[in-house]
């Protein structure tokens, strides 16, 4: 099994419990369907990890490959990324 392919499975909880939170706001649909098709990089420096998040027509699709180019990407320390994440919530 490759490295990436043992990722992507590790990432698949993540990706269920992302997508069941994101259901409960009824507004998050609306919101999720004009960015559809769109990825964002997520850069983490510490541990070194790249995500790419897509939007897709269900919810969030998490993925440690992606062949495109990005639409926008974001870097830096875990701990700095999820005080990111906190402060939009």
């Amino acid at each position: 099994m490759s490295f990436s392919l043992l990722q992507n499975t590790m990432l698949l909880p993540a990706e269920l419990a992302l997508n069941q939170l994101l259901v409960l706001d009824a507004a998050t649909p609306a919101r999720l369907s004009k960015l559809r098709g769109r990825t964002l990089a997520v850069h983490i420096s510490q541990p070194t990890l790249t995500l790419y998040v897509s939007i897709t027509g269900n919810g969030l699709h998490l993925s440690s490959i992606f062949e495109d180019q990005p639409d926008a990407s974001v870097h830096g320390p875990l701990t700095g990324l999820l005080k990111l994440l906190a402060q939009g919530a």
